[in-house]
C-alpha cells in the first residue's frame, strides 16, 4: 500500500512538473506592450482624469493623482492607490470645495507610505499643499503670494527629507508675475522657505514663471522657466537653489533667436550635470524649434541647442538615461493647417543630435505629453492620436530602442464623438514590475490607468 502511494505521489509531482515547465514558455514568451490590466475610476457624471502617478519606494504601492469635475458640485483633486497586480483602486482621498477648472494637480509619496498632494486652483487662485495616509488628511495647507492676486502651480517634488517643493508663477504687482518656488516642511505643512524671480523686464509684465523642478540627494532644488530680460526679451532660465532656500546661481539660457524662448522641462544627469529643454521662436512670423542646455553643477554652460525640425516644434517632457544622453518629448505643428505630429529625439552628452522621430500623420494631430527613459535608453512615450475614423482622440503608449527604433505601440479609445479630445495619456511611470500609464478617456473623461510588459 505503501508503495503504491509513492508511486501515486511521484505521478502527481511529475504532473505538476511537467505542467509548470509547459507553463514557464508561456509567461516568458508574454510580448512586450503586452497589457497587464487597464482600471478606470470615476466618481462623477462629467468628467476625471489623472495627471501624474508615483511609486512608494517602501512597498512598491501606486499611486496616481487627478481632477474630478462635477458639474454641479464644484470639483475636487484626488489621489488613488491602486493594487498593482490587478489594477483595482484600494482606496482614495480627495481635496473637495475648489474651483470647477483646476490647472493642475501633482502627487508624490515618502517613504513611509504617506501621500503627497500639490493643487493648483484656477479662482480663487492659489496652492493647496497636503499629506495624506491612509486613513485620511493629515494636513493641507493653501498657499499664495503675499499680496499676489494669483498664484499658480505648475510642479511638486519630495526632497530627501521629505519635505515638499513646488514652484510656478505669481503675481507681483508692479513687476507683473513672476515665479516663485516654495518649500513646505513635510511633517507639518509650515511654510520653510519661498523664493521669487521677477527677469526685471519693463514694468507690468506677465510672462516670467518656472515650469519645472527637481532635486539631487543633497536636497539641492534646480529649477527651469523663463522671464523678461531688461531689454525686455524673454529668454529660458535655469536656477539652482540650496535646500536652505539661498540661491547658488542662476543663468539665462543664451538666446537662440530673437523671438520668445521657454525652458519647460529639466532634468539631471548621472554626472550632475543639468539639463533644460524647452523651445525658442525664431521672432515674429517665424517658427518655433525645441530648445536644450546643458549645465555642469556648478552653472557653467555646457552647450546649448536650437533644432528646427519641422513647422512649429513644441517640448513636452524631458528624459536622461544612465550614459547621460537627453531624450525630448512634444510636438511638431504645421502652422498653415494645424496638424500635428508626435515628436522624439535624442541628443547625446556632447550636445550632438543623434535621431528624431515622428508618429502621426499629418493630416491629422498627435502629441506626446509623457517620457520615461530606462538606464539602457529606452523611451517610452505617451499622449494622444486623433486618426480615428469618426475624428476621435486615441490613448497611446508607444516604445522606442535607444537607436530610435519603434519596438511597439498601444492605443485605445476607438468610438469617441466625432472632435472628442479626451482620451489622452498625461503620465507615464517605469517601475520593475511594468509600464503604468495614465490619463482618460471615454466621451466623458473617466479617468484610466493601464499597466503594460515594457
Amino acid at each position: 500500500m505503501r508503495g503504491r502511494r509513492t508511486v501515486l505521489l511521484l505521478s502527481v509531482l511529475a504532473t505538476l512538473l511537467a505542467l509548470a515547465a509547459a507553463s514557464a514558455p508561456v509567461l516568458a514568451s508574454t510580448p512586450h506592450g503586452f497589457r497587464y490590466w487597464l482600471s478606470s475610476f470615476k466618481l462623477s457624471s462629467n468628467s476625471e482624469h489623472w495627471s501624474s502617478i508615483v511609486r512608494d519606494g517602501t512597498n512598491g504601492t501606486i499611486f496616481a493623482g487627478g481632477v474630478e469635475n462635477a458639474t454641479l458640485t464644484g470639483g475636487q483633486s484626488i489621489i488613488a492607490r491602486f493594487d498593482k497586480s490587478i489594477g483595482d483602486v484600494l482606496a482614495w482621498n480627495g481635496v473637495p470645495g475648489v474651483a470647477w477648472a483646476l490647472s493642475t494637480t501633482r502627487v508624490a509619496t515618502d517613504m513611509h507610505g504617506h501621500e503627497f498632494l500639490a493643487i493648483g486652483d484656477i479662482s480663487p487662485s492659489h496652492v493647496t499643499v497636503g499629506k495624506f495616509a491612509a486613513l485620511g488628511p493629515m494636513w493641507s495647507k493653501a498657499w499664495s503670494r503675499p499680496g499676489s492676486s494669483g498664484t499658480y502651480l505648475a510642479d511638486m517634488v519630495l526632497d530627501a527629507n521629505n519635505d515638499v517643493v513646488i514652484c510656478g508663477q505669481a503675481d507681483g504687482g508692479g513687476t507683473g508675475n513672476d515665479w516663485f518656488v516654495a518649500k513646505f516642511r513635510g511633517a507639518t505643512g509650515d511654510l520653510l522657505w519661498s523664493v521669487y524671480m521677477d527677469g526685471g523686464g519693463p514694468a507690468g509684465n506677465n510672462n516670467d514663471a518656472a515650469a519645472a523642478l527637481t532635486v539631487d540627494k543633497q536636497r539641492n532644488v534646480y529649477v527651469a522657466g523663463w522671464g523678461h530680460q531688461p531689454d525686455g526679451t524673454q529668454a529660458a532660465k535655469v536656477m539652482e537653489i540650496g535646500w536652505s532656500g539661498l540661491i547658488l546661481w542662476q543663468h539665462w539660457v543664451p538666446l537662440q533667436g530673437p523671438g520668445e524662448d521657454h525652458a519647460e522641462s529639466i532634468a539631471l544627469a548621472p554626472s550632475g550635470d543639468v539639463i533644460a529643454a524647452g523651445s525658442s521662436n525664431g521672432g515674429m512670423g517665424s517658427i518655433d524649434n525645441l530648445l536644450v542646455a546643458r549645465y555642469r553643477s556648478n552653472g557653467t554652460l555646457r552647450w546649448v541647442k536650437a533644432a528646427q525640425f519641422r513647422a512649429n516644434d513644441e517640448t513636452a517632457k524631458l528624459g536622461v538615461d544612465a550614459a547621460g544622453n537627453a531624450y525630448v518629448a512634444g510636438y511638431s505643428a504645421d502652422p498653415g493647417t494645424g496638424h500635428e505630429v508626435a515628436l522624439l529625439a535624442k541628443w547625446n552628452a556632447a550636445g550632438t543630435l543623434k535621431w528624431k522621430r515622428w508618429y502621426g500623420s499629418w493630416s491629422d494631430k498627435a502629441r506626446w505629453y509623457a517620457l520615461a527613459v530606462d538606464k539602457a535608453g529606452n523611451a517610452f512615450c505617451g499622449g494622444f492620436s486623433n486618426q480615428l475614423s469618426d475624428g476621435g482622440s486615441q490613448f497611446v503608449v508607444r516604445k522606442y530602442s535607444t537607436l530610435g527604433k519603434a519596438l511597439w505601440t498601444q492605443s485605445y479609445g476607438s468610438g469617441f464623438k466625432k472632435g472628442d479630445m479626451n482620451g489622452v495619456c498625461e503620465a507615464l511611470l517605469l517601475a520593475p514590475e511594468g509600464l503604468y500609464a495614465a490619463g482618460s478617456f471615454g466621451g466623458y473623461r473617466t479617468a484610466a490607468m493601464m499597466k503594460f510588459k515594457p
